[in-house]
């Protein structure tokens, strides 16, 4: 999961994910391949919500926002969750998923993120006013993080 990084003697996070500006997850450098859109969204949201476990109807509520619950929904949610574990599996991080009945989350300390970076007092990766700029739920947490920004910065 990490390598040791001998330059600046350090244990590196194979698993990089970037939320500021547009969501991207990077491993070893090189763009984590997901097969389908709404699954890469599923990741940000979970990255999002900081390691918390969110209920399975919590995260289609968001990512499906006007359509209303139905097996077809919970359907393609569970081809989703397939696709995230299959993508994470084959980048060697079988363990940044965490799957509980009827909830799942990520494992927070198997990832280096700018937005925890920054939550925990790093500014070198500053905040420049954009998060996950392509969806739209994330716009809340922008909010959030412009109002941290300005008055801690």
């Amino acid at each position: 999961m990490e390598r040791y990084d001998s330059y600046n003697n350090v244990m590196v996070k194979k698993l990089r994910v970037q939320t500021f500006g547009n969501f991207e997850a990077f491993v070893d450098g090189k763009p984590l391949a997901f097969t389908r859109t709404k699954t890469k969204e599923l990741f940000a949201y979970l990255v999002s919500r900081h390691g918390a476990l969110c209920k399975n109807t919590e995260v289609t509520a968001i990512i499906w926002e006007n359509k209303e619950a139905s097996p077809t929904i919970q359907s393609m949610f569970r081809t989703l969750v397939a696709d995230l574990t299959q993508a994470l599996k084959a980048a060697g991080l079988d363990d940044v998923l965490v799957k509980q009945r009827g909830s799942i989350g990520i494992r927070k300390d198997k990832i280096s993120c700018d937005l925890y970076d920054f939550l925990d007092g790093n500014k070198s990766n500053s905040y420049l006013g954009e998060f996950m700029s392509q969806y739209r739920w994330a716009e809340h947490m922008n909010k959030f993080l412009h109002f941290h920004n300005n008055l801690n910065g």
